[in-house]
């Protein structure tokens, strides 16, 4: 999706009632077998036609809207490359147990706040 999105990027897609040409969505596709991120170019009987910005091919398969699971709504440069962590339970279990505490802490002074009323 060159130039305007780039290997690391973070996209947030929101699910919409309409997708027109132009948009940049997200769909499952079945010939690859995961998420993939590309422009609609048209639509015809109710099946999209989908190209990446930078490709100077048409995706081969026509989904219809089953398929796609939102249009870009957000993007943060770079962002992506800090989900990667994520994929290594250590960091994982870390950041799960950071959040937990400062939920506990945060639920625990808002009692504490209750009581003194």
């Amino acid at each position: 999706m060159l130039p305007h999105l780039r290997r690391g990027d973070l996209v947030v897609v929101r699910r919409s009632s309409t997708y027109r040409v132009g948009d940049v969505v997200a769909y499952h596709s079945e010939l690859l077998h995961r998420v993939v991120l590309h422009r609609i170019v048209a639509i015809e009987d109710g099946r999209y036609t989908f190209k990446g910005d930078n490709n100077t091919w048409l995706d081969p398969e026509r989904p219809t809207a089953r398929a796609i699971i939102g249009k870009r709504w957000s993007q943060l440069p770079q962002a992506g490359h800090l989900t990667g962590f994520l994929h290594d339970p250590l960091i994982a279990a870390a950041l799960a147990v950071l959040l937990a505490l400062a939920w506990g802490l945060g639920g625990a002074r808002a009692a504490e706040g209750l009581e003194g009323q």
